[in-house]
């Protein structure tokens, strides 16, 4: 039976190509639908029951208007990221948990197509010359395909773009972080600390990044930078940028760098980097040197002092010509506060450790721990912030914090 009704696919996907426009993203969708039906049951007559019919008909829409057999994923508000390991191997991502999924591709050339769909719709595509391909969906999503040579089976990878952006109040609940720690932080965003978001991949760098320039205050103008878009700031005064790849002739390209610099013409008040990766950061630390005060980005590094010595060197691959030194310091004197962050084995997301980054004249890299996570919980280490009694100029203060400078 499944091979009768792969032929009948194979046949109505044939009278589709003579029946429906090459431009098919202009035809409307109820339109293209009703054709599918038309020859569906035209194809199959009485050969098939009414929800095979269906079934066959439904499979051609969401092939030719959709995204074929993930739409049923990118459609489920509960699965954050999609992996398709070759067209046999589909895994989902819910609540943090990866698993394993029962929908298929039919065959590599099903799966194939997809690919071309997807990239050609954001100008991009994938050869053996250029084996692997960043590209966003119409929704939002990020994708990442790899093929041939480098990769035996194509893979693709896809981060949903999650249009809800979690509370402060949603963040506690999940315990991400607590009610202490949150009122702590809106201050420092307030009072326009310079502050890092660290932590692997997963963590809720994002997610907390997005949250905290909601403290922004709205008479302040904030510049997004992203290599793709995945912030959505509910701030009345937000513009974003993100990167451009090169074309398909190598041209055009437009990097993280070229944005930041950019950014400094546009009367910022704050800016905004989604991830700090590449020599981007000089220019970022220069920023936040020269007046930009209150910047917030996000890194990949495993612990408070990995992220300080992984910006240094990034720092470095900016400009050849200053020393490690110079970078340490330039690090030291603009990064305030760094937040590390951590995926748990449960897959919940957690503030592990908030340090302040201590402003000395010793060649070496030294924090202040204000909290740390011990026994599940975050836990106050009996160190205020240097920087305290600025935030009590502005109206925060926090008991414990107050004790300990007695």
């Amino acid at each position: 039976m499944n091979n009768q009704i792969a032929n009948y696919k194979h046949e109505i996907k044939l009278r589709l190509v003579k029946s429906l426009p090459a431009n098919i993203q202009d035809v409307d969708p109820a339109a293209v639908k009703k054709v599918i039906r038309k020859i569906t049951e035209s194809v199959v007559k009485n050969k098939l029951d009414s929800n095979e019919k269906q079934q066959i008909a439904e499979t051609l829409s969401s092939e030719i208007l959709g995204h074929g057999p993930i739409d049923i994923l990118l459609k489920d508000p509960l699965v954050t990221e999609i992996m398709i390991n070759g067209h046999n191997q589909i895994y989902a991502e819910r609540k943090g948990k990866l698993c394993l999924t029962d929908i298929k591709f039919s065959n590599d050339e099903q799966l194939l197509s997809f690919i071309d769909k997807i990239l050609s719709s954001a100008g991009r595509r994938v050869t053996e010359l250029e084996p692997y391909a960043d590209a966003r969906l119409n929704d939002g999503s990020r994708v990442n395909v790899v093929r041939s040579p480098i990769s035996v089976i194509p893979i693709v990878t896809i981060r949903k773009f999650d249009f809800h952006t979690l509370n402060i109040q949603e963040l506690i609940q999940l315990d991400t972080l607590n009610s202490q720690i949150a009122n702590f932080l809106q201050a420092c965003v307030k009072e326009r600390t310079n502050i890092i978001i660290s932590g692997g991949t997963g963590a809720g760098k994002t997610t907390l990044l997005n949250t905290l320039g909601c403290f922004i205050p709205k008479d302040e103008r904030v510049i997004i930078i992203e290599n793709t878009r995945e912030l959505h700031l509910e701030h009345p005064h937000v513009v974003s940028m993100e990167c451009r790849p090169p074309s398909i002739d190598g041209k055009g390209e437009i990097d993280l760098r070229q944005l930041v610099k950019n950014s400094l013409h546009m009367r910022p008040s704050r800016i905004i980097l989604g991830e700090v990766r590449g020599d981007e950061a000089l220019d970022v630390i220069q920023a936040m040197n020269t007046g930009q005060q209150g910047s917030l980005c996000t890194i990949h590094s495993n612990s408070c002092i990995d992220c300080l010595e992984r910006l240094q060197v990034l720092t470095l691959l900016g400009n050849s010509n200053i020393t490690s030194e110079v970078a340490m310091r330039q690090t030291i004197l603009a990064v305030d506060l760094i937040i590390q962050m951590a995926r748990l084995k449960n897959g919940s997301r957690k503030i592990m450790e908030i340090a302040e980054v201590v402003k000395n004249n010793e060649p070496i890299f030294s924090l202040r721990k204000i909290f740390v996570r011990k026994g599940g919980k975050m836990v106050y280490t009996g160190t205020p912030p240097s920087f305290y009694d600025r935030l009590k100029e502005d109206g925060y203060t926090d008991p414990l914090f107050e004790n300990s400078k007695k």
